[in-house]
């Protein structure tokens, strides 16, 4: 039995070739859309194998699903308040504060929502 590989199908497809019998796809007229090409050569970019993936997820913070305490809120509120006096708040900002305060920059962002000093926007 012969291996299916969806990569070569896609890839055969989206230059116009029969992934069957070989040759050019003469009866195919979808084929000549743009958009069908670029979707096909997406997918087929979409099933390339990656050798990126870490062996184990990264450790979390130091105080990843701690509680917070009076303290904490008080320096982050703080902190952010002092960076808003100067300028916007930035990404870079963020990962800052998370780093010192042993959280990831997810959970400062949703700190600030519950202490009301941040609203977020709904993409």
């Amino acid at each position: 039995m012969k291996e299916i590989n969806p990569r070569k199908i896609l890839l055969d497809l989206a230059l116009g070739r029969d992934p069957v019998a070989g040759g050019e796809l003469v009866s195919c007229e979808c084929l000549k859309n743009l958009d069908v090409a670029r979707a096909l050569f997406l997918g087929y970019d979409a099933l390339e194998p990656t050798a990126s993936f870490p062996e184990s997820p990264p450790e979390a913070p130091n105080n990843a699903g701690r509680p917070w305490t009076t303290e904490e809120d008080d320096e982050l509120r703080a902190e952010f308040q002092a960076i808003q006096k100067v300028r916007q708040i930035t990404a870079q900002d963020m990962r800052d504060i998370a780093a010192k305060h042993g959280r990831t920059p997810r959970a400062i962002e949703a700190r600030l929502e519950k202490l009301e000093l941040m609203t977020r926007v709904a993409a």
